[in-house]
């Protein structure tokens, strides 16, 4: 996926998108078409679930994910019955995540939210001060991925077809699946354009201060309130224009 590929995806979902903190008790599963799909608050309209949610649902009630998937499959009015059980066992606090209308992630009460948008635009604006560019671009479900090398942290290690490159590889998730991650990489050019993700000891200089930013830009997102933020912000921070000309000087091995 390219990058602009991305960006307009995530603006398209960006106004299908909804949170809402509510108790154990105000969620319920019901049957619509032999079909399991969440209520919440005795709203009239039920709420399709996603597979990664079916799975955090299991997660969150301790019921082995094995025997979760089998009623679904089998007997989906026993998962009902189930769930909805665990459910009034206690009073617990969740915070939903949808898509539309359908049901993404079942997060604990206190779950920080960084969405997409809010982490791509901020790293956007870090990195091109960096003279960076962005390879690859992968979205799901339950992650975002960027894979970025960069345009002048590159050297020959073993002659002159044996290219190495510095990239960063950044990671999100807005459905709690994983952590916001910033891992130092480098690729090594092999057949003109065909590229590996083979991960060796990485530049220090130049990509500790990205990471180091980067580290900051995320640590104020997740510091901020925990409903879902508007992207608005972090696009005003992001000047998206030329980049500097400026290079550093490569240290040869």
């Amino acid at each position: 996926m390219k990058l602009q590929d991305l960006i307009d995806e995530l603006e398209r979902q960006k106004p299908l998108k909804w949170d809402q903190k509510t108790d154990s008790s105000q969620l319920g599963m019901v049957l619509a078409e032999n079909e399991a799909k969440f209520q919440i608050d005795g709203r009239v309209n039920s709420l399709a679930i996603t597979k990664s949610c079916h799975a955090q649902i299991a997660e969150r009630l301790d019921i082995p994910i094995k025997y979760y998937s089998r009623m679904e499959d089998e007997a989906p009015a026993l998962l009902a019955e189930n769930v909805n059980t665990w459910l009034r066992a206690g009073p617990r606090e969740f915070f939903v995540r949808g898509l539309g209308e359908s049901v993404r992630a079942l997060l604990s009460g206190k779950y920080r939210v960084i969405d997409h948008l809010d982490a791509l635009y901020c790293s956007l604006n870090e990195l091109q001060a960096h003279d960076t560019e962005v390879e690859d671009c992968y979205l799901s479900e339950t992650e975002m991925n960027l894979k970025i090398k960069s345009n002048h942290l590159k050297d020959f290690v073993r002659h002159k077809d044996d290219l190495i490159i510095g990239g960063l590889l950044l990671v999100n998730s807005e459905t709690g699946h994983r952590a916001l991650r910033v891992e130092p990489r480098t690729f090594r050019a092999c057949a003109l354009t065909a590229w590996s993700s083979k991960i060796s000891r990485p530049a220090r200089s130049t990509w500790g201060t990205v990471i180091m930013a980067l580290t900051r830009r995320s640590t104020s997102l997740s510091a901020g309130p925990s409903a879902s933020s508007s992207a608005d912000s972090a696009r005003s921070c992001l000047p998206y224009g030329k980049r500097p000309k400026s290079r550093s000087e490569i240290p040869r091995r």
